[in-house]
């Protein structure tokens, strides 16, 4: 932000009430979490869920894991037992990515082809996608233990978003077949983990 301003460049900060959290550190180097909690208190990770909305999806999941309660991997399946139709087909708020894709319902690594959107989805193109809006996360879940043999690396999950996300990374990595919708890629590829 101070370079943007040095620059002549006007920016709106997202969230401008984080600008004093920032500004209490050396704006040179990057920062791990645990600075921002040594600085601040160790319940800092918690208190941002308070004050800014975050879609508990993507690299979040691995942020907030630590600070979030958790539920049995047959809870997540038996709550959501219907499809994530609604999710995935709700246009009030999504993103395009720099590589053109429509990112379906704030689902960080999945993706629908510019080209396609505006049609049905053909469910030879967009298998994962079809299952999730048709059967759900028990839908997609079913599918990887069946034909791909997914087993749960944890017995706790936050929400039906990071068990689709497990099972998501482990088909991308699976290389049997090449699904479209997992993409970009380079979110398949970089490790995750939580301290930068």
């Amino acid at each position: 932000m101070d370079a943007a301003a040095k620059s002549g460049v006007r920016i709106v900060p997202w969230v401008a009430e984080f600008t004093p959290d920032l500004s209490g550190l050396d704006n040179s180097q990057p920062h791990a979490l645990s600075e921002f909690e040594q600085r601040y208190g160790k319940d800092y990770l918690r208190g941002i869920l308070g004050r800014y909305w975050i879609q508990m999806g993507g690299r979040a999941l691995d942020t907030f894991r630590p600070v979030l309660r958790t539920k049995t991997l047959e809870h997540i399946l038996g709550e959501n037992s219907g499809g994530c139709g609604r999710e995935l087909t709700d246009t009030s708020h999504f993103h395009l990515d720099l590589f053109g894709s429509y990112i379906p319902g704030l689902c960080s690594g999945l993706a629908i082809a510019r080209a396609d959107l505006g049609r049905t989805l053909a469910e030879a193109k967009y298998p994962l996608l079809s299952r999730l809006c048709s059967k759900g996360i028990g839908g997609l879940y079913e599918m990887a233990v069946a034909e791909f043999g997914f087993t749960p690396s944890r017995e706790r999950y936050i929400n039906k978003c990071d068990l689709c996300t497990e099972i998501r990374f482990f088909l991308f990595r699976q290389n049997k077949v090449e699904f479209q919708e997992l993409s970009p890629k380079e979110f398949y590829l970089e490790e995750r983990r939580r301290e930068p």
